[in-house]
Order: C-alpha cells, then sequence, then structure tokens
C-alpha cells in the first residue's frame, strides 16, 4: 500500500539564546514534526517543543566540528574543508592563507574573494529546483528570493 504522506521540511530559527523569540508557525511545526534536525547553535528549550520527534544532531552525525577559540593553525590538521565564520578580518585572511597553502577547500563568510565554493539557498518546487546565490554581496536579497520562490 502506498503512503499518501507528502514530505515537508519547515526551516526554523529564533534569536540565538532566546527561545521566546521563535514564531508561532515555527512552535507549530516542532510540535507536529517527526524528525528535528538541529546544530550546535539550537537553544535546547526549542527542543522541548518537539515531544515525539526523532531528534538528530547533525554535528554529532556527521562529525562536523564547530570551534569557539582563538585561531590555531593545528585546527587545520587533516581537514578537507574549512567554513571560516570570525568577526575579525585578519583572522579570517590568515585561516584562508594557511588554508590555501595545503589544499584545503576554504569558504570565508560573506567574503567571495575568500573562498573557493559557493553555499547558495536551494529552493524546491515540485520538480523544479533553483540554487539563488548572491555572492557575498546580499544575504538579505537571497532570504527575500528564496521566501518569494
Amino acid at each position: 500500500m502506498k503512503n499518501n504522506i507528502k514530505p515537508k521540511v519547515t526551516l526554523i530559527g529564533a534569536c540565538p539564546g532566546d527561545s521566546d523569540l521563535i514564531m508561532v508557525k515555527g512552535v507549530k511545526a516542532l510540535k507536529n514534526a517527526n524528525v528535528v534536525l538541529y546544530d550546535a547553535l539550537v537553544n535546547r528549550d526549542l527542543l522541548a517543543y518537539a515531544p515525539t520527534a526523532k531528534l538528530i544532531n547533525l554535528i554529532k552525525k556527521h562529525q562536523v566540528k564547530l570551534i569557539k577559540d582563538s585561531y590555531k593553525l593545528s585546527y587545520l590538521e587533516a581537514k578537507h574543508l574549512v567554513i571560516v565564520t570570525t568577526d575579525v578580518i585578519a583572522t579570517n585572511i590568515e585561516v584562508h592563507t594557511n588554508c590555501k597553502e595545503r589544499n584545503i577547500l576554504v569558504n570565508v563568510a560573506d567574503n567571495p574573494s575568500y573562498y573557493d565554493f559557493y553555499m547558495g539557498g536551494i529552493v524546491t518546487k515540485g520538480n523544479v529546483k533553483i540554487a539563488i546565490s548572491t555572492n557575498g554581496k546580499s544575504s538579505t536579497l537571497a532570504k527575500r528570493l528564496r521566501q518569494f520562490f
């Protein structure tokens, strides 16, 4: 017998550190979710809205490591891909330079001059898939386009 349930993906965001800022639609989506994928930035209070959902921590499952520390060259050992998101331009450039010297793919967030790959937004409607990127020029415009489509 064919299952008539259509899969649905809902992206939910709340202000980091303040679970009270989640939208009502986000709470409803969590309450009805079968599976919730989350990362290290999630406020654990939000997961309580999904008492029956299977919770999957993407950081543990895929061995992604979020580092909250001063940059050390040793962090690049045995790495194949690095995403840099500091707010210190000199550090971003140093990490980029070190990665290039070691043939490691690198993306310095919001700085097209310092990345080897794009992480564009994907919108899927039925059989149509659209990738949206502003080459780091306007994340707000990219967000609005994803919402429009």
